[in-house]
């Protein structure tokens, strides 16, 4: 009786321990986890080369975009920094791959403005030579 008892302590322990590793550095809000860069739009036209294979994912003030290659069963990924205020976004990578950064449209410093932040997000940005592109995000 007493080694079930104490069975059943240990594994609710272990649950709870384990269970409470998911926000690092606290409750982002809305931002947390992974989104799929469903759609990208370039000054407002559906950009014809984009696969559907980005996601963004953001834990605490850590982006990382990925795009995946299902065939291939792997990924390319960059890291940098986000911080939010006030209905935008600034991203900043620190060391980028340029080939995911040319496919993405991103730039190594830059700043989103969220059109969307509940739900499914929208965010937009224009280029340093005037392009506007908009990414609408879907919770993965």
């Amino acid at each position: 009786m007493y080694r079930k008892l104490t069975y059943m302590l240990v594994a609710l322990v272990a649950m709870l321990t384990l269970g409470s590793c998911l926000h690092n550095n606290g409750d982002i809000g809305p931002w947390f986890g992974q989104w799929k860069v469903t759609r990208i739009t370039v000054d407002g036209v559906d950009d014809p080369n984009y696969g559907g294979d980005l996601f963004f994912s953001f834990q605490s003030s850590v982006i990382r975009v990925c795009q995946s290659f299902p065939e291939s069963n792997s990924s390319s990924s960059i890291y940098g920094n986000w911080k939010e205020n006030d209905g935008t976004m600034a991203v900043e990578f620190k060391e980028a791959f340029q080939s995911l950064l040319n496919y993405s449209h991103l730039e190594k410093q830059f700043v989103f403005t969220v059109d969307r932040r509940s739900g499914d997000k929208v965010l937009r940005y224009t280029a340093s030579d005037g392009v506007e592109y908009t990414y609408f995000l879907t919770k993965w």
